[in-house]
């Protein structure tokens, strides 16, 4: 399983033979090639909701496995995933990782 949504991201999108910048072009207003860069380099923890929507929908990807890692094969809780859905939909000043 590949660890990070960093490297799900960068992964998916070199199969689909796009840079980040043209990536970004694709998705439009959704996203930049700054803010790919820096879910690719582990600079942003969470994409907004709409950013992950618009960046599965062009790489043709499961949000539960750039999320998650999980294929099809493995089975996520869902009552997990329905949480973390939930926080994707958090106000991004809401949606910050917890320090401990």
């Amino acid at each position: 399983m590949i660890s990070t949504l960093g490297l799900r991201l960068k992964l998916a999108r070199e199969k689909a033979g796009l840079s980040q910048r043209q990536l970004a072009e694709r998705i439009g207003t959704g996203g930049s090639q700054q803010a790919i860069n820096k879910i690719e380099n582990g600079g942003t923890v969470m994409p907004r909701k709409e950013l992950l929507d618009s960046l599965c929908t062009e790489l043709k990807i499961e949000p539960s496995w750039l999320l998650t890692g999980l294929d099809g094969l493995e089975r996520v809780d869902q009552e997990s995933l329905n949480l973390l859905l939930k926080w994707l939909e958090l106000p991004n000043d809401e949606n910050k990782p917890l320090k401990s």
